[in-house]
Parts: C-alpha cells; structure tokens; sequence
C-alpha cells in the first residue's frame, strides 16, 4: 500500500539529480529487519542514502527536519495521518493522488499520480530547487490549511454546522406531521 517500491525508485532518479539528498523513511516495520525493503534498497545502490527509523513516538521532530515529506501511497489510504502530520510541522509536500491525500493537501504542495516514480522524483526536485523562503513560505501555507480545516475547533465546529443543519431540516419535515395530527 505504501509503495515503498515507488518511493526507491523516485529516490534513485532524484539522487542523480540531487547528490546530497538523503531518505528517511519511517514507519512500523521500516526497518532493518524488513528483508523486502532493504533488498529494495540494495538494488538501488543508494543504500547509503537511506535511513530507516522504524516506528518512533517523537515524528513531529523527525518529520519538522525534512525539507520534503512525501506519500507515495499506491491504494487503501483514506485520510493520510503522515500528510497531516508533515503539514502540521510547516513541511511541503509531495503526495501520490490516493485517497484523501490530494484533498488534504489542496495547493500546499505537488500531488502526482500513483506508481509513477518519475513524476514523483520531478515534484520532489522542484520543491528541493525552490529558494529557501519559498519553501518556508509553502510549508507555512501547509500547515495554516490543516489548521484550518483539521484542527479540533474546526472540526467541532464543522460537526455543530452539520447538526444545526440536520435539526433544521428535520424541523421543516416534521412540522406538516405535527400540524395534521
């Protein structure tokens, strides 16, 4: 689901592109134990460049120090947690046009199709390339939108709108019934 198949093969363009990119990827059973992954990697011939992390508590200080987080999700997600998570620290994203992660992530950043590791390493390098501020500037966006439509009180206050709306309607369809009996 993940495509971590994907993302290695993004990797292995961008690293011709980029000499000094490095990955980390992070995540339960990612691993040196996960023989899959790091027979992936090995094939890539740039497992020097890659850090897995497994699964860790403190993200938000991992994720806070990228320059790019990226989603190369090829089915099954639904609302990407690590997207959020990415935006919320003011990181740009790239993100793979799966489930709810292209809504989530609006103009905050490059959606590319799945299972396409060109345009996923091209939308990776053209963040990279961007000045310094520019990059600050998109992460902040990033992080002012999942604010606005994640954070609890606008949640909360999306649901109260859905109830009062609910309730009105349902008023307007029981008043008839109640005038007639």
């Amino acid at each position: 689901m993940k495509d971590h198949e994907n993302f290695i093969a993004a990797a292995r363009l961008l690293a011709s592109r980029i000499p000094s990119a490095h990955f980390v990827l992070v995540g339960w059973k990612v691993d040196a134990g996960n023989t899959a992954l790091t027979r992936l990697m090995e094939s890539s011939q740039l497992t020097h460049r890659f850090h897995l992390l497994g699964l860790r508590r403190d993200i938000n200080h991992i994720t806070a120090g990228l320059d790019v987080a990226c989603s190369s999700s090829a089915y099954g997600e639904g609302s990407s947690n690590a997207v959020a998570e990415a935006m919320a620290c003011g990181v740009p994203c790239v993100v793979t046009n799966v489930g709810d992660s292209a809504l989530l992530l609006g103009k905050a950043g490059k959606i590319v199709p799945p299972k396409d590791p060109q345009a996923l390493a091209r939308a990776c390098q053209e963040i990279a390339a961007m000045r310094p501020e520019e990059r600050r500037w998109l992460g902040a966006y990033a992080r002012q939108r999942i604010q606005e439509r994640c954070s609890m009180p606008a949640v909360v206050a999306r649901y109260e709108a859905l109830y009062e709306q609910l309730g009105s309607n349902l008023k307007r369809e029981i008043q008839p019934l109640v005038r007639r009996a």
